[in-house]
């Protein structure tokens, strides 16, 4: 069905009135209040805040490619390919070019057609930050099938270490980010870990094979 909302001055309004301005905070506030509802309702408001004239609202709902549910990621990819080419942000480009890889063939296909479609559009792709990648580890799978990644990238005084949590059978169950001051201070931070926590440094080609199993399991 149709959103009976106007979505810039409902959505667009509200988050800048909560002082949220990262995309990613964003996604899980508005998770918070959809994602619950019929599939059909949050499909059309993704495709309402892909027509938003916010860039900050069309970023958002392209990072619905996330969303829990898999007829909704499916959903969102054909509505960035369908989407007219400006309407693709640069930060949304360079999003699309790092993630593509992460997803099943089908959302892979309608992924390129957006990226061509920025690129026609001449779209001018976000600068990547030029992190060096520092270290990349991962836990033994327990015995309840969970996994965690630890990811640290930076240069000089700032490091961020990043950790991925994914379960077999449901998919990615958290993420998130320690800012470190040093390569030192990423080693302390994971001498500090419970001896139980197993971990070895991997490839971080691993990485990507498992975050796009997880992806398409949920």
């Amino acid at each position: 069905g149709n959103v009976p909302v106007d979505i810039d001055t409902y959505l667009g309004e509200g988050l800048r009135e909560m002082g949220c301005t990262d995309p990613y905070e964003a996604l899980d506030l508005v998770l918070e209040q959809t994602g619950l509802m019929e599939p059909g309702y949050q499909i059309a408001m993704i495709g309402e805040m892909l027509a938003s004239i916010m860039d900050h609202l069309r970023e958002i709902a392209a990072l619905m490619l996330f969303h829990p549910r898999r007829d909704v990621r499916n959903a969102v990819a054909a509505l960035l390919a369908h989407a007219k080419g400006e309407t693709i942000s640069p930060e949304t480009l360079k999003r699309l070019i790092i993630v593509r890889n992460w997803f099943p063939p089908e959302i892979r296909k309608e992924l390129d057609t957006a990226i061509s479609n920025a690129r026609r559009a001449r779209v001018e792709c976000a600068p990547l930050k030029e992190n060096t990648l520092h270290s990349v580890a991962a836990t033994t799978i327990d015995g309840a099938g969970a996994q965690s990644f630890w990811i640290s990238v930076g240069a000089k005084r700032r490091f961020d270490l990043c950790n991925i949590l994914w379960k077999q059978g449901t998919g990615v169950i958290d993420t998130f980010i320690h800012r470190l001051p040093s390569a030192k201070g990423v080693d302390h931070f994971l001498a500090g870990l419970p001896d139980v926590m197993c971990f070895a440094n991997v490839d971080p080609a691993y990485i990507d094979k498992v975050i796009s199993h997880a992806l398409a399991i949920g």
